[in-house]
């Protein structure tokens, strides 16, 4: 079968050269090629196989098991943005079925919450930090939040995929540009930019370069409100918000118009 291919190829190519019609274009002839070719499909058969015994299916829900929903606490300090890491850039269709990707998303702003949804368990926590960033930040310029929901199962995206009508038309209008829907395996970027467990749901603080210098996930914590409340001013070039002497802490996000820095008294 090798030798077949091997000679169906030679064939083409000398037609070609002699200024002949074949029935197979030169970029069909070399996808052909390479589904056909046996060393290729040996290596794609081992990666996928140390995928697969590195990691089994159930590890993420084993792990979220053993430590809950909170597998570690975000920072509570930005990262610097040579040490940041680029926020994939995944291209799909938004609620309002504009095809777009995120790199084009936060470049528009100074300051992006985009918000990873791989799971449904998962949707509560996102929760937890888009309310109140949204409530802080909804009438700042330059300031914006971006949800993208993920199916990475081929099976499930079959399932899901004649259902996006439905999802639109249970969302708001005015939210519908704000979210989009992906059915593909973004393992690799996801892992790569710390997003290593699907289950929970993720938030990545996102400046205008598209790096992200700060994330979190699952249900958020007070001091996590608080940190992306004020790195979210200090991105966005806000003056800092004054400090509340009082018996509760509040969360970091307040009067996001506020004046000059200091401490006031409640």
């Amino acid at each position: 079968m090798e030798e077949q291919r091997k000679q169906a190829e030679l064939e083409q190519s000398q037609k070609r050269a002699a200024g002949k019609k074949t029935r197979v274009s030169e970029g069909m002839q070399k996808r052909m090629s390479r589904m056909l070719d046996l060393d290729h499909n040996i290596a794609q058969r081992r990666v996928l196989m140390d995928e697969a015994l590195k990691k089994g299916y159930y590890d993420d829900h084993k792990e979220v098991a053993r430590k809950g929903n909170k597998l570690w606490e975000a920072s509570r300090v930005m990262k610097a943005q040579n040490v940041s890491p680029l926020i994939p850039n995944i291209a799909g269709k938004t609620l309002s079925k504009e095809s777009t990707d995120l790199i084009s998303i936060v470049t528009k702003n100074k300051v992006t919450l985009v918000a990873f949804l791989f799971n449904a368990y998962g949707e509560r926590h996102i929760k937890t930090f888009i309310d109140p960033f949204i409530s802080g930040f909804k009438a700042v310029e330059g300031i914006d939040y971006f949800r993208v929901v993920v199916e990475e199962n081929s099976i499930k995206a079959a399932v899901l995929k004649p259902l996006v009508p439905y999802m639109r038309w249970s969302v708001d209008k005015d939210v519908r540009p704000k979210q989009m829907m992906v059915f593909e395996n973004v393992t690799a970027q996801r892992v790569r930019c710390g997003m290593s467990n699907p289950v929970v749901g993720w938030v990545n603080l996102v400046d205008s370069t598209g790096r992200i210098r700060w994330q979190a996930h699952g249900p958020a914590k007070e001091h996590e409100l608080e940190t992306l409340g004020r790195l979210t001013r200090e991105l966005a070039g806000l003056p800092p918000k004054p400090v509340v002497v009082k018996t509760t802490v509040e969360s970091g996000f307040g009067d996001v118009a506020g004046g000059e820095g200091g401490v006031t008294k409640k």
